[in-house]
């Protein structure tokens, strides 16, 4: 069998199986069957080629070809899934690094066993947090920049990099001689959001497929669940939590809060953070739960 026809019946064989998994396969909304096939042609093509190496070794001992590719392909897609979801944190730094590594305008280089990167080559200044606060850099309030799906794209991690270095010289750090490690950047990413991904809601992922079987949606009444939550916290990290979610002034908040050093407010935001996930962990709560935040900032917007 030829390579492109492989291809076509992996692409139809995968498109019996939309329905199983319509998380991975949710921007198939509202689209015909012809056309998803068409779609995953293209996106097993690209995957193919990608692993070429290992795929080919694989198919040339198997008889059922298609199969076994539709099966990876799924996998593949899966992983990237669990992954980007369950860690989002570290899927994130590794975007960062491959996206940079890719861009002409971006310099990365390996100094003292950690990724930098820098706008020049050879820079002389190594940022780190005694040379200066992180916190203290201004975070745009645009949602590419507040949002996992926006964030995630390479365009946006560029311009958020650019605008860091400008802000790296309003306090007396030339950006043509300046490195910072990719840890830091990535920190000061996490350290500025409390990341709202934006899901399929329920409604639309019911007629995602067409003609398909309706989800059963879970009846959950997410307000009392939000309120639950929000009682964990005492009024100051409540405030904290507000401040994240609209993304407020933090150095306001941390003279309010009684905070004479950004330090002391950095630690308490992380330990509430730290505080939250803990909580969403242990009542079960996950990305797909969506509307637990919209619950949360509704209530914390009403005080």
């Amino acid at each position: 069998m030829l390579m492109h026809e492989l291809i076509k019946q992996a692409a139809i064989e995968t498109a019996k199986e939309i329905n199983e998994n319509k998380r991975i396969f949710r921007r198939f909304k509202n689209m015909t069957k012809a056309e998803i096939i068409a779609e995953l042609q293209s996106d097993l093509a690209e995957y193919y080629l990608e692993n070429k190496d290992t795929l080919s070794l694989k198919l040339t001992k198997l008889p059922n070809k298609e199969k076994y590719l539709k099966k990876a392909f799924i996998n593949h897609l899966k992983d990237k899934e669990r992954t980007k979801n369950n860690d989002f944190f570290s899927y994130l730094r590794k975007k960062i690094i491959d996206d940079f590594k890719k861009a002409d305008e971006i310099i990365s280089e390996i100094y003292n066993n950690f990724v930098y990167f820098s706008i020049s080559k050879n820079p002389t200044n190594f940022l780190n947090k005694n040379l200066i606060d992180f916190d203290d850099i201004y975070y745009p309030e645009e949602n590419d920049f507040r949002n996992e799906t926006q964030i995630s794209k390479k365009k946006n991690l560029k311009t958020l990099f650019f605008h860091f270095m400008d802000e790296v010289e309003k306090f007396g750090h030339k950006k043509q001689e300046t490195a910072v490690k990719a840890d830091d950047f990535n920190l000061w990413i996490f350290s500025n959001n409390m990341f709202e991904p934006h899901f399929v809601s329920t409604d639309e992922m019911i007629n995602e497929i067409k003609d398909s079987n309706p989800i059963s949606v879970i009846s959950e009444d997410f307000k009392k669940i939000s309120q639950k939550i929000l009682s964990e916290f005492n009024e100051k990290e409540q405030k904290v939590l507000k401040c994240l979610l609209f993304g407020t002034s933090k150095s306001k908040l941390s003279k309010e809060l009684g905070y004479s050093k950004p330090s002391g407010f950095t630690h308490f935001k992380d330990k509430t953070m730290d505080k939250l996930k803990i909580i969403f962990t242990k009542n079960q709560i996950t990305d797909e739960d969506s509307e637990i935040i919209y619950e949360i900032k509704n209530l914390l917007d009403k005080d």
